[in-house]
């Protein structure tokens, strides 16, 4: 490695570096990438003409050396002491104040979901529609299973940026040597800890961390549960907030999107925290030795492993518990599957007719594991199916704090900022739904005092709701559907609630349009009438939005 270093009471910059074999040197100047230029060549290094650039310039120098034509090496110009201890933090800061840091690898971008065009397809009395979709998030949990498979995922590990981008965990290969023994603090016990100072490998702080929590008390435990559609490990991993890409998270998934008719599936993510190991430092140049210098320090930009476009970043926490992902596909809407997996979540508190509809709708599902963490069962289909439900097995497990694994973790930069990462999934959503159509009112072209919204379900199973002075039926009774009344108005879409009526008319009015296929804003004439046919109303024109749903 090339130095720029101070001689002589005027302080004149030379440049000290030695070959062997080296019969000349040669000073570069780099304008562009790989286009350098010689400037100055001498028998010595130090009989260089070194004189520095402007910053503003934006060119930076090189050394070669030679034997006759031969080139021998070539060396960046580093300016400074070489063995003066390194401030790691500062280089890193200056990364991302130059925009050559990690926001510039990995910026972040709005968190969006952009629809397409939907393709409809009507089967009996259902509807399947398929959409596709783009969605962008930036998840805020970094999961893994397998941690023992990368000893670089360990409190105060220091990884390369552009591997991180990647999904890798890959450490920047800085001596044990160079680097201070590192304290672990242990939160999230009743009482936490931190450990004594150990050498900054992964077996020593994984084996500082079982000591510290061997005979430690747990603190209380929570159990969260997140829901999810299922359409693609990609899309669901985003939707959760967990990111795909880090250690390859996304391909661990056993997850392939159903394609049994009729059916939706959602996947459900349980995760129990029960503990954080977090390097324990007030400086992040604590994290290094006095012998870590400015020359390994540039001996590591040489090698490409830290500088611009790849950043450090450092492992600020490792955190212990359980989770569990599984998807259940059932013939039943995808609120209705959420509802009932929470229900045995929370163990099966309603109560009545929810209970009983939700219990039997889990009755008739298929129940697979996407993916097991450490402790969790395998058998969560009839856990789920239960009378207890889930709740009663979770709070069984054993929670000693011991019995848990590593589930996730965090990045940092050395601006001691989250390293994040937008993350982008492109997949089909697939929606299977009972064939309904909802017809909303939307302006009448006849001047009859009628409004609402009429609905119907399928072909020949059609509903209707009407306002109070137009009622079909004398014997209609107050339950169930919900009418808002809309006041009448010339100017379409103006139409006000003036009050609200409970009434169920199903089986009672039956509704006839131009087409009962079309979607969208189109013209319709409805006729009123009951069942029997002995109540009717004249036919209406009226302006209306056809929808499905």
């Amino acid at each position: 490695m090339a130095w720029v270093q101070p001689r002589g009471e005027d302080e004149v910059p030379v440049i000290q570096w030695k070959v062997p074999e080296a019969d000349r040197y040669q000073l570069l100047v780099v304008d562009e990438p790989d286009v350098p230029h010689v400037i100055g060549e001498a028998g010595r290094a130090s009989e260089l003409p070194y004189a520095p650039f402007p910053a503003d310039w934006g060119v930076f120098c090189k050394v070669r050396a030679l034997r006759g034509d031969e080139v021998l090496a070539t060396s960046a110009l580093s300016i400074g002491d070489p063995q003066k201890k390194a401030d790691f933090r500062g280089f890193a800061r200056s990364l991302e104040a130059n925009n050559k840091g990690w926001g510039a690898i990995a910026p972040a971008k709005p968190d969006e979901i952009i629809p397409g065009t939907p393709k409809t397809e009507i089967d009996g009395d259902h509807v399947k529609t398929i959409t596709p979709m783009t969605m962008t998030k930036t998840p805020g949990a970094l999961v893994t299973f397998d941690a023992a498979a990368n000893n670089t995922l360990w409190p105060g590990s220091i990884v390369q940026g552009k591997e991180a981008v990647a999904g890798k965990l890959v450490t920047v290969g800085i001596s044990e040597t160079k680097r201070k023994k590192i304290k672990i603090g242990v939160s999230g016990l009743t009482t936490n800890k931190t450990t004594a100072s150990v050498k900054p490998t992964y077996d020593d702080t994984l084996g500082a961390i079982k000591d510290a929590v061997k005979d430690a008390e747990p603190g209380g435990r929570d159990f969260y549960i997140y829901f999810a559609e299922g359409h693609s490990a990609q899309q669901l991993c985003l939707e959760l907030g967990v990111s795909a890409k880090y250690l390859k998270f996304e391909g661990s998934l056993n997850f392939r999107a159903s394609t049994e008719k009729y059916c939706n599936t959602v996947v459900a993510y349980i995760r129990e925290t029960a503990f954080t190991a977090m390097p324990s430092v007030t400086d992040l140049n604590d994290f290094f030795a006095d012998t870590f210098t400015e020359g390994d320090l540039k001996q590591l930009q040489t090698d490409q492993v830290v500088g611009d476009c790849n950043p450090p970043l450092y492992v600020s926490a490792v955190v212990y518990g359980r989770i569990l992902f599984f998807a259940v596909t059932a013939m039943g809407s995808t609120t209705d599957i959420k509802a009932a997996i929470r229900a045995s979540f929370d163990g099966w508190k309603i109560s009545g007719e929810m209970k009983t509809k939700l219990q039997a709708l889990l009755k008739h599902t298929k129940t697979d594991i996407v993916a097991l963490g450490k402790g969790c069962p395998g058998n969560i289909g009839d856990l789920l199916k239960g009378a207890d439900g889930l709740k009663s097995y979770l709070d069984s497990l054993d929670n000693k704090p011991a019995k848990y694994g590593v589930v996730g973790y965090q990045l940092k930069t050395f601006t001691d900022q989250i390293a994040k990462q937008s993350e982008t999934a492109k997949y089909n959503r697939t929606v299977w739904e009972k064939n309904a159509l909802t017809v909303e009112v939307l302006k009448f072209i006849d001047n009859v005092d009628i409004s609402g919204t009429v609905s119907f379900p399928g072909e020949g199973s059609q509903q209707g709701t009407f306002q109070k002075d137009k009622t079909l039926s004398p014997t209609a009774i107050a339950a169930g559907v919900k009418i808002h009344q809309i006041g009448y108005s010339e100017a379409r879409g103006s139409y006000k609630i003036t009050y609200e009526k409970r009434h169920n008319y199903e089986g009672i009015a039956k509704l006839n349009t131009l087409s009962a296929r079309s979607l969208g804003e189109q013209q319709v004439v409805l006729s009123f009438h009951n069942a029997e046919d002995t109540i009717r109303y004249a036919y209406v024109n009226a302006w209306c939005d056809v929808r499905r749903g």
